[in-house]
């Protein structure tokens, strides 16, 4: 397998009012490839935001009732931080349905936070999720899901920015 790899421009994603939860997404093109990781530095100042991923099948829905419930075959994976909060938490959802409750990740001293965020996922479709060096979720991952990704965020009526930087993509085709 030829393993290709992306780097792509830096990009703020902010709050959009025409989508469900107010979110704002990018889709990430891996050229008929299989998604081998997925790299950024992440950055805001929002008091409230969501970043993070979701993978999910060539012809699956993007949005359902909000950003995450869609009920086709997906994975979504996010950091995120409720309103005053120092607290980056982690949440996950498969196929729309929440696997846990927010596990918190780290404090911040500020409102300000910027963290590495990135996902692997190896031949045998075991998927790794790391913030800040460190894996923070793990599972193994339907191959259909393993050829389609999307970066979100949102603020579920808050205004917010996150801003995306040193993002790159590799792919084995």
């Amino acid at each position: 397998m030829k393993e290709t790899l992306l780097n792509l421009r830096p990009v703020s994603l902010t709050t959009k009012r025409t989508t469900p939860q107010l979110a704002t997404y990018r889709e990430l093109h891996f050229n008929g490839g299989r998604v081998q990781s997925i790299y950024c530095h992440v950055s805001t100042a929002s008091d409230y935001f969501r970043f993070g991923f979701k993978l999910l099948a060539m012809n699956g829905k993007l949005f359902g009732d909000g950003s995450i419930q869609s009920q086709d075959t997906n994975l979504v994976i996010h950091i995120g931080r409720n309103m005053k909060s120092r607290e980056v938490f982690l949440t996950t959802y498969r196929n729309g349905v929440r696997e846990s409750y927010d596990k918190v990740l780290f404090k911040t001293e500020t409102l300000f936070m910027v963290a590495s965020v990135s996902i692997s996922i190896d031949q045998t479709n075991q998927l790794l999720f790391k913030v800040r060096g460190r894996t923070c979720y793990e599972c193994t991952v339907l191959p259909e899901i393993c050829y389609r990704a999307v970066m979100l965020a949102w603020g579920d009526h808050s205004d917010y920015t996150v801003d995306v930087r040193n993002l790159s993509l590799a792919t084995n085709k």
